[in-house]
């Protein structure tokens, strides 16, 4: 899937490059849903074409870095034979997960009181966001005779995905360095919709409905 994203952005910015003014540029995200314990971090990188001076249109890849929760649980072993002695021992399991995401973003970006590459600017702007989550699930069991004692526990490592699409907004401001280039800082919001979630993301709380964003970047101009 990484893959596929990498490709889709190399090909949007190829068919630009040799036509048109075009921007590129990357830097720190964070992702927080409404009512989650957690908070995403990761890095992101865009490109943007401008239509005219004041209105542009962006395109962009986020990875959010993994996110890792442990959960113990005590079973017990049952033993195979009724003389056993004893009949069930104490197990241990350590369940150790590991999830996180991709995101593709685009959509149109409006600039105010200056232009898209002069000056100060606040902007504001509208998108769509497809996500790729994925999780992954290890178990470690405490030692026990496999021998006489029959298993609580399947010890194995699962792998799940999820898809989400997200429509929203968010509003930024935008600076031009006095060399080539620009910091962006933007915040936003955005409805999130599950299309296939067998990583359980919503059940768990790790995205919701209702999620916020912001970016901080740096974008370099080519004319």
């Amino acid at each position: 899937m990484k893959k596929i994203s990498l490709l889709l952005v190399l090909f949007v910015v190829g068919s630009f490059t040799s036509t048109a003014q075009f921007s590129a540029g990357g830097g720190y995200s964070i992702y927080k849903s409404l009512n989650s314990t957690v908070t995403w971090q990761g890095i992101q990188g865009f490109v943007e074409f401008p239509r005219t001076e004041s209105n542009t249109f962006f395109l962009r890849l986020t990875t959010m870095l993994p996110q890792q929760n442990t959960t113990d649980l005590s079973l017990y072993a049952t033993a195979y034979e009724l003389s056993t002695s004893p009949q069930q021992v104490p197990v241990s399991i350590e369940q150790i997960s590991s999830t996180s995401f991709i995101s593709i973003d685009g959509g149109n970006r409006t600039f105010f009181m200056n232009t898209y590459d002069a000056g100060v600017a606040p902007y504001f702007s509208s998108h769509a966001r497809g996500i790729f989550g994925s999780a992954k699930t290890r178990s470690n069991v405490s030692y026990f005779d496999p021998e006489k004692y029959q298993s609580p526990y399947q010890e194995n490592e699962t792998k799940e995905s999820s898809v989400f699409v997200g429509m929203g907004v968010n509003f930024g401001v935008k600076y031009q360095l006095p060399y080539r280039g620009a910091i962006l800082f933007d915040l936003g919001v955005e409805y999130v919709l599950a299309l296939y979630d067998a990583a359980d993301f919503f059940y768990y709380g790790e995205i919701t409905p209702i999620s916020f964003f912001a970016n901080v970047s740096y974008r370099f101009d080519w004319y």
